[in-house]
């Protein structure tokens, strides 16, 4: 599981530049009919994928001639398949079926029909959102003024980097979408401004903490660090800002481990075993005090996304510290509010650790504790229940083969001359006769040659002996 975990959190790294769209909806755009204005007209194209260089490529499929109407579904300024040109993604029919694309170098080429749009709480309701008071943002690069919420509308003008706007109306802001466009006035031009990739800042307070040192613009920000934005970007890019000396950089904190976001809510816990919180993450530091088994608390701040384990930041009472736990731990029980009857119990102490290294102490680091949960229970439950089958039935084993050799030295019959059983010497015999064989077969082989050999001489010397014979009788 652990394997499959970290498969997962690489998928995510490799990919979510890709598919981060697809994970969270798509930025909301108000959908409208287009028409091309240049004379020569606009060719268009459509993403294939080519399994040679498996990549997806833009292939020409079309030509749009001047007059030649469509509908735009989407946009992106910085197009994540073509690479970094922006593009609308377009329709011939008015739906999402033949889906093409025009690229950034023909956008100019093509203008909406309707020349501007101008919100009120009528033509704003089904694509986005009218607040009742103004709210207000910052430019975080130089941005467009549009005569609408899209890059294919004329540019009223350009607004410089750290201004500050305001804004009532804006384009998105659903579930599934998070604001795109905001409906501003600058100079006395009233347009639409897009917030996507951090070009434009929401103001809002809200605060952090860190789990882990993280390097920025304006320098490293330490681990146990709490501190208060004072601005969000769109979510998208999903970062806070954070400020030091002058200086504004800002902080990812999209399913980050590094960062948590404060966020409060009306949820009660009851704590079921006491916690022991640290000055620092990872439960480094000294021990500052401890959650009390039974208290009931709210959860503010955690690192969700650990593989196993997750940072939990507490601010109880005026105390504050950290609680390094088992993520599928059962330390917290859901309570429902109209249940909360008391309030958090904390024990102060000033107990040290003995390093900086991560405490593994056996009742209340890392979640491993005494009070295991029942999912750990049950595995344990298994482990041991297999390892003593497995003993038994080794021992079951050892002791057949034991039984067995002892009574077949009981049936057989020692011989008093040797000390040995009838089977040792049998066994003995065998290989002695395995042994013997071979060199029984060479002196056979060496007899019949001497055999061979004693005829041959007998017939030399039989002949011998008629030779003499004939030349005595001649």
């Amino acid at each position: 599981m652990k394997r499959v975990y970290k498969l997962l959190i690489l998928f995510l790294v490799l990919c979510v530049p890709v598919v981060v769209k697809a994970d969270m909806g798509a930025p909301m755009i108000k959908e409208y009919k287009a028409t091309v204005i240049n004379p020569e007209g606009i060719d268009y194209y459509r993403n294939e994928y080519n399994e040679e260089t498996k990549k997806y490529e833009s292939k020409k499929i079309g030509h749009l001639n001047s007059g030649d109407t469509f509908t735009v579904l989407y946009e992106n300024e910085k197009g994540s398949v073509a690479g970094d040109k922006a593009y609308l993604e377009c329709s011939l029919v008015g739906g999402w079926e033949n889906i093409f694309f025009i690229y950034e170098e023909d956008i100019k080429g093509v203008r909406p029909v309707e020349s501007e749009f101008i919100p009120n709480d009528t033509n704003i309701k089904d694509i986005g959102k009218h607040y009742k008071s103004m709210l207000n943002a910052l430019t975080n690069a130089e941005v467009n003024l549009y005569k609408g919420p899209s890059i294919a509308y004329e540019v009223i003008t350009t607004i410089p980097k750290e201004t500050k706007l305001s804004y009532e109306y804006v384009i998105g802001d659903s579930d599934e979408s998070g604001t795109v466009y905001i409906y501003t006035e600058y100079n006395g031009n009233k347009g639409w401004v897009s917030v996507l990739d951090a070009k434009v800042l929401f103001e809002y307070s809200q605060k952090n903490v860190t789990f882990e040192d993280i390097q920025t613009d304006c320098g490293v920000i330490p681990a146990g660090t709490v501190f208060t934005s004072r601005y969000v970007t769109d979510m998208w890019d999903k970062s806070v800002s954070y400020e030091t000396d002058g200086c504004r950089a800002l902080v990812n904190n999209f399913r980050s481990e590094k960062i948590a976001t404060y966020y409060d809510n009306d949820t009660y816990y009851e704590v079921k075993r006491d916690i022991r919180l640290y000055e620092k993450p990872k439960n480094k530091g000294k021990i500052v005090y401890t959650i009390k088994r039974g208290s009931q608390i709210k959860i503010n701040y955690t690192n969700e996304y650990e593989e196993e384990y997750s940072d939990y930041y507490f601010e109880i009472d005026g105390q504050k510290g950290f609680a390094f736990l088992k993520t599928d731990s059962d330390i917290f029980e859901y309570i429902d509010r109209s249940k909360v009857t008391s309030t958090t119990s904390t024990t102060t102490t000033t107990e040290e650790t003995t390093s900086e290294e991560t405490t593994t102490d056996e009742s209340y680091s890392l979640g491993a504790t005494n009070s295991k949960t029942s999912v750990e229970k049950t595995k344990e439950i298994i482990i041991i229940s297999t390892i003593v089958g497995v003993a038994l039935a080794l021992t079951a084993i050892v002791i057949i083969v034991i039984v067995n050799k002892k009574n077949k030295n009981t049936k057989e019959e020692v011989k008093p001359e040797t000390g040995m059983t009838e089977n040792d010497l049998n066994l003995v015999s065998q290989n002695a006769e395995q042994v013997v064989a071979p060199v029984e077969t060479q002196i056979d082989s060496l007899n019949n040659e001497n055999d061979l050999n004693n005829v041959s001489e007998q017939e030399e010397v039989r002949a011998e002996e008629v030779t003499e014979q004939k030349e005595d009788a001649e």
